[in-house]
C-alpha cells in the first residue's frame, strides 16, 4: 500500500484546541520544601525503623497500605523542624507507608485529613498523580504527576483527587498526619500557617 492509499484511511478531524492557562496549577496540589527541612537524621532513622522496629511497634494495615507508627520523640530528635511544626500545628502521628510492587491505589481524597507531609524514601519507579475528575462535556480529565525527588519533604494537598502505581519494588514513604482534621486544617490553610510562623519565606511557597 503506497503512501497515497495509506492517506485515505487517516481520520478527518481537528485537534482540539486545549486551554491549558485554564488547568490547576500545581501549586494548588503540592508543595516542595526545599530547605526548610533537613531530612538526612530522619531518613536514617526511618530505614533503622523498617529493619527494625523500636517500641515494639509493628506493621498493619491501614486504608489498604502497610503501616508502621513511628515515635515522635524520636522523629522530632531526628528532625527538629518538625518539632517546631507541632508547638503551632499539633501532630497526631507520623510513620512510614509501605505498599507493595505491582499494585495501585484507586483515585481518591483521604477521608479525614486535609493536608500531610510525605517524604518518598525509595524507588523512583512509582508514579504519583493528581487528577480533575471528567465533566458532563468530555469523558477524559486532567492528570498532573508529581515527581518526588527522594528524601525531600513535600507538603501533600490530600482534598484533590490523586492516586499512586507501584512497579518495581516495595514503596516506602514517610506521612505526617496533625491532629486537626479536613474541615479545620486544609492544605491552603496550613501553607499560610507555615508563612506566618516563619517556617517558610515568601520565595518558598506560593499561596
Amino acid at each position: 500500500m503506497n503512501n497515497e492509499e495509506v492517506a485515505k484511511f487517516k481520520p478527518d478531524f481537528v485537534t482540539p484546541h486545549i486551554d491549558y492557562s485554564a488547568r490547576m496549577p500545581t501549586s494548588k496540589m503540592y508543595t516542595e520544601m526545599t530547605g526548610m527541612f533537613n531530612t538526612d537524621a530522619l531518613v536514617k532513622y526511618c530505614w533503622e525503623q523498617i529493619a527494625e522496629p523500636s517500641y515494639g511497634n509493628s506493621w498493619y494495615t491501614l486504608y489498604y497500605f502497610q503501616m508502621l507508627n513511628l515515635n515522635k520523640q524520636d522523629v522530632f530528635e531526628a528532625c527538629p523542624m518538625l518539632a517546631e511544626v507541632d508547638k503551632h500545628t499539633p501532630i497526631k502521628g507520623m510513620g512510614i507507608t509501605l505498599m507493595s510492587p505491582g499494585f495501585y491505589y484507586k483515585i481518591h481524597t483521604d477521608h479525614g485529613r486535609g493536608v500531610c507531609f510525605n517524604m518518598l524514601l525509595n524507588t523512583n519507579e512509582s508514579i504519583t498523580a493528581y487528577v480533575t475528575p471528567p465533566t458532563a462535556e468530555h469523558i477524559q480529565g486532567e492528570t498532573f504527576r508529581l515527581k518526588y525527588n527522594l528524601n525531600e519533604m513535600y507538603l501533600f494537598n490530600t482534598q484533590v483527587p490523586h492516586t499512586v502505581f507501584n512497579f518495581v519494588e516495595n514503596r516506602y514513604m514517610f506521612t505526617v498526619e496533625f491532629h486537626e482534621n479536613k474541615e479545620l486544617l486544609t492544605y491552603r490553610g496550613l501553607k499560610k500557617r507555615l508563612k506566618q510562623q516563619g517556617l517558610i519565606g515568601n520565595t518558598t511557597v506560593q499561596l
